[in-house]
């Protein structure tokens, strides 16, 4: 890239307000699209950057993915985000959804069957992953009582829904630059929703059921988890009804992410988000209308239905693949 345009970018993203609670500038907007212009239109030229200047070019997309990550969904942790200004959410999600892009496309450049990445860029994308993550779980609840309050029409509905889908396909290609780690977080954390839900029908079934908000918010963390899942271990193929398993997945061998015995990462994982569709299962057959039982204050047609998606990428991607259209298989994942 020319100088003058690196000096541009650098001057841009480093004019970030010094206080923690400050929103996302103009200025951080204006750099991260230079900076994804930059990077894409990179081509060859990345792979041979210097090492001294490719760790530069990490820790300022790391620093400026952080910053964003903040400011879009640090404040509405825990539902807290409700003094928020509809135009300041949305500079602020514009910028994450930026340096996403960014970050796919350095991840594109430096990666594929040709050529395998320097470990640093892996690891910093891992750093953005595991950050992001946290953070967008923890908004979920929060996100999900203001949607309460806030109607849209179905079309503004739609397009929301269809925005969110791209943010999780994003996410998911930075979690595979460490596919192992990310399936093991995802794992942990759809363990501990299946241990929460667990006890809310233990309670719902003595007669004293959880509150509704925090029912609510256990189901959005959980939809929001499951969908993430998916996305990490299946990508869309050619065809509606394609899907193909990342090359990163294939590539991952038992044991990566711990003691040689350990399970595939797509197995692990897959074992953890099916764990809740049996939990789902058990509750909905254990009376002859879940609907009127006392488990249905607990029990979540949304959370059903995204289990179900899951399951149906799985039953494509793994264990009944279209082996005439299909790019990467992962024979290791088929034993399921």
């Amino acid at each position: 890239a020319p100088a003058d345009s690196g000096a541009v970018l650098a001057s841009r993203l480093q004019q970030l307000p010094a206080e923690s609670g400050c929103g996302v500038t103009a200025s951080l907007v204006d750099g991260s699209v230079l900076l994804l212009r930059l990077v894409a239109s990179g081509g060859d030229a990345l792979a041979a950057l210097p090492a001294a200047t490719l760790e530069a070019l990490l820790s300022l997309m790391h620093a400026a993915s952080m910053r964003a990550l903040q400011a879009a969904y640090a404040p509405r942790a825990g539902g807290a985000g409700g003094g928020a200004e509809a135009d300041d959410v949305a500079h602020e999600q514009e910028a994450v959804d930026v340096l996403m892009e960014v970050w796919v496309s350095l991840l594109g450049q430096l990666g594929g069957y040709s050529r395998s990445r320097p470990p640093v860029v892996d690891d910093a994308a891992w750093g953005v992953y595991g950050a992001a993550l946290r953070l967008r779980v923890a908004v979920a609840g929060g996100e999900a009582l203001e949607s309460h309050e806030e109607e849209q029409d179905d079309e503004a509905e739609a397009v929301a829904a269809a925005a969110e889908a791209e943010r999780h396909v994003s996410l998911a290609m930075l979690g595979r630059a460490r596919v192992a780690e990310a399936a093991a977080l995802l794992q942990e954390a759809c363990a501990q929703r299946g241990a929460q839900l667990q006890q809310a029908f233990a309670a719902a079934e003595s007669g004293a059921p959880p509150a509704a908000a925090a029912v609510e918010c256990m189901h959005e963390e959980t939809d929001l988890l499951v969908r993430l899942a998916g996305h990490l271990l299946a990508d869309e193929g050619e065809g509606s009804d394609v899907r193909e398993v990342p090359m990163e997945v294939a590539a991952a061998g038992a044991g990566a992410a711990g003691a040689p015995g350990q399970a595939h990462p797509a197995v692990a994982l897959s074992e953890a988000v099916l764990a809740l569709l049996q939990l789902q299962l058990r509750a909905v057959l254990a009376v002859d209308d879940p609907r009127h039982g006392p488990l249905a204050t607990v029990l979540s047609p949304t959370v059903g239905t995204t289990l179900l998606w899951f399951a149906e990428r799985l039953v494509a991607t793994y264990l009944m693949p279209d082996e005439a259209v299909s790019a990467v298989l992962s024979p290791q994942a088929v034993t399921l």
